[in-house]
């Protein structure tokens, strides 16, 4: 006998069988033999031996296949373009997929459609997204509940009932953002503050062991190892201090490059995008490595002089931050020491000569000094010490002791004769050379022209030769004037 059922909603049946052993009735008809002999209708009891379900294999299912979550097989993290990321639906029952459905994400400015993958034939389907430019998403998911679609094809369970492809709304419980922590970021980083600057007391300079720190804050959030580099060599930190805010320093050494300090800083972010190379400050700082100390030189006084003033000379190599030039007392007339500050344009590089000093102090006459100079350029490098020692402060001026000629007869003089000048002190040879024409005189006339007339000077002995015909009459007065002692007094 053969009964005809039709599968209606809401039937389900996991093994299909008859109720019961009762299961088969006359309902008002008959069913004998060819002899007339009534049936008997007792069936096998449901799922024993001879039974429907012992004989068959049949499901009833009328029952739609749904969304239970979508998710994704892609770890959580950041993603830039070209990454790909595995978004999973996963239904409450293995489902047949025919052709090439979509799902639709939320991925910015343009949501992308992501074709059907893998997965027919089990209860997760797979559709592989692979992020684009211009992409982003703070925590990725689909674009809505209808983001799932056919797109011509067919999703459906093995009794062919279609699927419901209605998804969890963004954002609540079984939709990728609730499942996941997936960031789509394709924007490259950028770094948007960049200083540098020393530990030494002028910031914007540095020496040998001092440290020089570049401060920078990146746009977004950066992997934890940016490279950066000072004077082309490795920092010797890079630390993450909070947030986007990081700091990277390096301790300069003999050798390295004397000039404005170069620094290079390489950074990633957490997606994978590289920044774009920085290598200059956004606020106009900058760093000098100068690991060279000045050289103080020409200095005068010189060991030994006499002087009457507190004019000193010297010559820098560079500019420099500080100076001094100090006068110890060492003997002669009792004093102290004094310390002259350099200030404005006595710091300046170069030639500085006869320079009354920034707080010139008060010599004490016939004290004698050593007289050292000092100085440190902006970078903090301290010249080596240059002294003059023993130079005397003398403000005494000489006096004539005697005048004696080698004539017979007191005021006529012939050639080759002498007159020999006795000084209180030595006197300066140069004064008394130089001036001859200028200021050896005779009381209105020339004394035979310069090339009658020569001086010798011997510390404290000038000695004057008469020259050929010199026109000396009786009663002509010797006058000499603008002769020094060798302090120029």
């Amino acid at each position: 006998m053969t009964f005809d059922y039709v599968v209606q909603p809401g039937d389900t049946s996991a093994d299909l069988d008859y109720t019961s052993v009762n299961a088969l009735t006359l309902n008002g008809g008959t069913i004998k033999d060819a002899s007339g002999n009534v049936a008997i209708l007792t069936l096998a009891a449901p799922g024993a031996a001879d039974s429907l379900g012992a004989n068959k294999n049949i499901i009833i299912d009328t029952t739609a296949p749904t969304v239970t979550g979508v998710s994704s097989s892609t770890a959580d993290g950041s993603y830039k373009e070209g990454d790909l990321v595995v978004v999973q639906v996963t239904f409450l029952e293995a489902v047949i997929v025919d052709g090439t459905p979509q799902i639709t994400l939320e991925t910015g400015a343009t949501d992308r459609t992501v074709n059907y993958s893998s997965g027919s034939g089990t209860a997760v389907l797979d559709f592989n997204y692979t992020v684009q430019a211009d992409d982003t998403s703070d925590n990725l998911d689909y674009n809505g509940t209808n983001g799932l679609a056919l797109n011509g094809g067919s999703i459906k369970d093995a009794a062919g009932n279609d699927a419901n492809l209605t998804l969890a709304t963004p954002g609540e419980e079984n939709s990728i953002s609730d499942n996941q922590s997936i960031v789509i970021d394709t924007t490259v980083p950028t770094l948007t503050s960049v200083t540098i600057a020393s530990n030494n007391a002028n910031t914007t300079m540095a020496k040998v062991d001092d440290n020089v720190t570049i401060t920078f804050t990146a746009s977004e959030t950066i992997q934890s190892s940016p490279t950066v580099t000072i004077d082309g060599n490795p920092a010797d930190s890079v630390t993450n201090t909070t947030g986007n805010d990081w700091t990277a320093s390096r301790v300069m050494k003999t050798g390295d490059t004397q000039q404005v300090i170069a620094f290079a800083i390489n950074f990633v972010d957490t997606a994978g995008n590289s920044g774009v190379q920085v290598t200059t400050v956004t606020d106009g700082s900058s760093v000098t490595f100068d690991e060279t100390a000045p050289v103080i030189s020409a200095v005068d006084p010189a060991s030994s002089n006499k002087v009457n003033d507190n004019l000193v000379s010297y010559t820098l190599s560079e500019t420099i931050a500080t100076g001094t030039v100090t006068w110890t007392w060492v003997s002669g007339t009792s004093d102290v020491n004094h310390t002259q500050t350099m200030a404005s344009g006595e710091l300046a590089n170069g030639a500085h000569e006869d320079v009354n000093v920034t707080t010139p102090p008060t010599l004490v006459d016939g004290a004698v000094y050593d007289i050292s100079f000092n100085g440190i350029d902006l970078a903090g490098n301290a010249a080596t010490t240059v002294s003059s020692t023993g130079v005397t402060y003398d403000i005494t001026a000489p006096t004539v002791i005697s005048v004696v000629s080698n004539v017979a007869t007191p005021g006529v003089y012939a050639e080759d004769d002498t007159v020999v000048i006795t000084f209180s002190e030595a006197m300066d040879p140069e004064t008394i050379t130089e001036t001859v024409d200028d200021e050896l005189v005779i009381t209105d006339k020339t004394w035979g022209g310069t090339s009658s007339v020569a001086w010798t000077v011997d510390n404290t002995v000038a000695t004057i030769t008469i020259g050929t015909s010199p026109t000396i009459a009786s009663g002509d007065i010797i006058t000499y004037a603008g002769v020094t002692d060798v302090a120029e007094n």
